[in-house]
């Protein structure tokens, strides 16, 4: 339909690039930060890092070497404020196991999809994320 509308000259429809948010900024975060920010269809919207990290509160893009992005690296416990500030679509998770049931949970409440890439969870823990997930 949206097609359809586009080659009869509606232009108005634009297809919306999708957001997503990273948690963990080590080496597989900042690679998926590249492949993001580097593919029209997606745009990087925040990062999270873990409380004590000397990323926080950095650009992005400086930490990457592309220059100031306007993308926003906070601490995990400013997920709401990053939330609120640049709305994200999917939450892609390389932190650690623990940070991973509780963004799970967070992201479930504030309806962002999560895709949790962390390794070494017991099968209680998927049980329980399986669950937040429904």
């Amino acid at each position: 339909m949206i097609r359809n509308k586009i080659r009869h000259g509606w232009r108005r429809y634009a297809i919306m690039k999708s957001r997503i948010a990273i948690c963990g900024f080590g080496n597989a975060g900042r690679e998926l930060a590249r492949t993001i920010i580097d593919d029209e269809k997606y745009e990087l919207a925040f990062a999270l890092c873990s409380e004590h990290s000397s990323k926080a509160g950095k650009d992005a893009g400086e930490l990457l070497g592309m220059g100031d992005l306007g993308v926003k690296i906070y601490r995990d416990s400013e997920f709401s404020k990053a939330i609120e500030e640049s709305p994200a679509d999917i939450m892609i998770d390389f932190s650690v196991t623990a940070m991973s049931l509780t963004l799970v949970k967070m992201c479930a409440l504030a309806g962002v999809s999560t895709v949790v890439c962390t390794t070494e969870h017991s099968e209680e823990s998927l049980r329980s994320e399986e669950h937040t997930s429904e």
